[in-house]
């Protein structure tokens, strides 16, 4: 029988040795599964939509510009409005992203490595989908998740 390490029921911190349970690759795998889930939400998708728009946003400021007979100057300002659009839809996803992640991380009880980083987020086999496999740390080695 392999050998497993033993985690406060708080997995996600390295915190006080009361109240012990064992991690098992099942709790790895749902973490992850809802990690993937929740980074392919709606909501994300909608941001993306949004982010994407801000270009159709700043070329129709510049026809209506155009439209008006407002000076060339105003084409600066429409290019800036899209622009700003993208960019701020970009920071609130990667905030996003980040909190999932937060969310639903899980630290190898051997080598205190997260489990869930940018390469587990993708559907693609990544070293937390051989760790799910396995039961061993991918950047360590230890048998740190029981069956």
């Amino acid at each position: 029988m392999e050998e497993v390490t033993v985690l406060p029921s708080d997995c996600t911190r390295a915190g006080a040795a009361s109240d012990l349970t064992v991690l098992r690759r099942a709790d790895l795998a749902a973490s992850v599964t809802a990690c993937r889930a929740a980074l392919r939400s709606r909501s994300q998708w909608l941001l993306a939509g949004v982010g994407m728009s801000g270009f159709g946003v700043g070329l129709a400021l510049t026809y209506l510009r155009d439209a008006v007979g407002a000076p060339e100057i105003y084409d600066i300002a429409a290019l800036g409005t899209g622009w700003s659009i993208v960019l701020g839809a970009l920071a609130v996803m990667m905030s996003r992203t980040r909190r999932i992640i937060a969310t639903h991380q899980i630290f190898c009880p051997s080598c205190a490595h997260p489990m869930i980083d940018a390469a587990a987020t993708r559907t693609v086999v990544g070293p937390v989908d051989t760790t799910v496999q396995t039961g061993r740390c991918s950047y360590c080695g230890e048998v740190s998740f029981a069956a």
